[in-house]
């Protein structure tokens, strides 16, 4: 028996031991898993919904969700890793489950059959060219990096954005794989459906975990709920995916340096949209018609040069000292002061100095283009070679970095505005 664990503990990456195991298959034999009915889990009580006046929904959630009735349409609204923030705020959650986009040109592009003799790693890259839909691994706590086990999520959000939804679908695996005398690394996933592991002990892992989350695995359950008639609909999707995967084997390779530059670092603000409809209606109005809006412009290759230009301006400078000064009806909210701590500013303005590095013929540097234009296929050493042909671009990147701190990290990752996380090994490679 303890071997059997021992291989058990192996293949899953898990830590369990015989007891367990053995108390499980009791529990598996007494009370056998519902096959056509959601999980009936009340692990968090209060929808998270919130009402029109602004205050929280005080109804109870729907069992296997985080909404009432009522505000079950916002399930699938937002990006997974804000869903999960959220979440693990307002239950006041000691851990975070981590998130990682898997973007889903898999999903729309390969239906190819492959042939088993053929040894072509799939799909490689991590890219995203619709914003219907988009696929993520939800990491089992216990595995705060990106790699271990966890659940594939489908997110479904349609152009008019009234219809959405989350979907579990697959027991995911994922660890470093690299193939002997080749230098190439990826991260390889191993999947397995859900479905074929409700007569295993880790269905009720799975079960309890997604439950904490509000993610719903159970096809017919999200079916009723949405009233998609086309090729979205989420047993069509469901369908589609096992096709896709089971073509591929159930294994999925992305190149490890895709994997990791697409999801680590990947600290973002929440979406625009989110932000203001937080914030009071006097606030958002004077938030909305601020003249210093210009200080904190998205830069791109077609305004960068007016985008600078503000940025390095003595108006905005002044700005940037003390913001909450120039917003006085939104300065005592906490969502709003939180997101313009001097932290945050210093950080921004990091990102700023970055992108608007000239040359010495008052050219773009190639790490500004380079993050303008977010190059694919370009290798970052390529853009650091061509940074390094200039002196004025290499002093102004090495300045920058070397201004940058660790408590910047920590304040990023813990705002409640973030989403993403950092991990010890990416940090020190700002120092290096």
């Amino acid at each position: 028996a303890d071997k059997a664990v021992e291989a058990f503990n192996s293949s899953y990456n898990l830590n369990i031991n015989k007891e367990n195991i053995m108390e499980n298959l009791v529990n598996e034999i007494n009370m056998p898993p519902p096959i056509n009915e959601m999980a009936k889990l009340s692990i968090n009580d209060k929808c998270m919904g919130m009402k029109r006046n602004k205050t929280p929904c005080s109804n109870k959630c729907i069992p296997g969700h985080v909404y009432c009735g009522t505000h079950l349409r916002t399930e699938g609204k937002n990006p997974l890793q804000e869903h999960v923030k959220m979440i693990s705020i307002k239950y006041k959650y000691e851990v975070t489950a981590n998130t990682v986009s898997l973007g889903n040109e898999w999903i729309t592009q390969n239906k190819t059959q492959m042939n088993p003799n053929d040894r072509v790693k799939w799909p490689l890259e991590i890219k995203t060219n619709s914003k219907l839909f988009n696929s993520y691994i939800l990491f089992f706590t216990e595995f705060p990096c990106y790699f271990g086990a966890g659940i594939l999520v489908i997110q479904y959000l349609s152009s008019d954005k009234k219809e959405s939804y989350y979907m579990a679908t697959h027991y995911v695996e994922v660890n470093e794989y690299g193939e002997e005398f080749q230098s190439n690394s990826y991260a390889k996933m191993s999947l397995k459906s859900i479905a074929s592991l409700k007569d295993k002990p880790i269905f009720n892992k799975i079960k309890s975990f997604l439950a904490e989350y509000g993610i719903p695995y159970n096809i017919n359950d999200i079916n009723k709920r949405v009233s998609i008639s086309t090729e979205n609909n989420p047993v069509v999707v469901y369908n589609n995916i096992n096709k896709i995967i089971d073509a591929h084997y159930n294994i999925m390779y992305f190149s490890y340096e895709a994997y990791i530059n697409s999801n680590i670092s990947n600290i973002t603000i929440d979406n625009e949209e989110t932000f203001r409809n937080s914030l009071s209606e006097e606030c958002r109005k004077e938030y909305e018609n601020s003249e210093y809006m210009t200080c904190l412009p998205a830069i791109t290759l077609s305004n960068y040069k007016n985008s600078c230009s503000d940025f390095k301006s003595e108006k905005c400078q002044n700005f940037y000292n003390d913001p909450l000064k120039y917003y006085p009806a939104c300065k005592d909210l906490p969502n709003f002061s939180e997101l313009y701590q001097p932290m945050i500013i210093k950080s921004v303005l990091q990102t700023y100095n970055a992108l608007c590095q000239m040359d010495e013929n008052g050219e773009l540097c190639p790490f500004s283009l380079y993050l303008m234009t977010n190059s694919i296929g370009i290798e970052g050493n390529d853009v650091l070679q061509e940074q390094c042909k200039s002196k004025k671009c290499t002093e102004s990147l090495l300045k920058i970095y070397k201004d940058v701190n660790i408590d910047q990290y920590a304040t990023l990752e813990n705002t409640s505005h973030t989403t993403g996380h950092y991990i010890y090994q990416e940090l020190n490679i700002n120092k290096t």
